[in-house]
């Protein structure tokens, strides 16, 4: 995972980034066009709730600030047995998994971010 920077597009309802990785070339999404029509590279569009858009451009973040809090845990032995912080733990590892779509055993064994200085 590498970080991005999301932002609100210059059109209502979309949400880009300054990265065209992962995207599909000549859709639209990204490259000339998809700067002059979104502002950058197209993440999601037709969001119209201001929180929802607020809150998807903030997920990178997030996901960052949720992984540097797991990290420092378990520096300090906290897991999900701890009897202080052992939830909120839990609440940290169910959130990653549900951002990254992969176990904490591999996030725990592969180390946080590969591309992480």
């Amino acid at each position: 995972m590498t970080k991005e920077n999301w932002t609100k597009g210059k059109i209502g309802g979309c949400i880009v980034t300054d990265t065209p990785d992962g995207l599909p070339k000549n859709s639209g999404h990204s490259g000339k066009g998809a700067y002059e029509y979104y502002g950058g590279n197209l993440v999601c569009e037709s969001i119209w709730r201001k929180k929802d858009v607020a809150l998807i451009s903030a997920a990178p973040d997030l996901l960052e600030a949720c992984l540097a809090t797991k990290e420092m845990y378990e520096a300090q032995g906290i897991d999900e047995n701890s009897l202080m912080f052992g939830e909120q733990y839990k609440q940290l590892v169910q959130a990653i998994d549900k951002a990254t779509d992969i176990c904490s055993t591999e996030i725990r064994t592969q180390g946080i971010r590969k591309n992480r200085p």
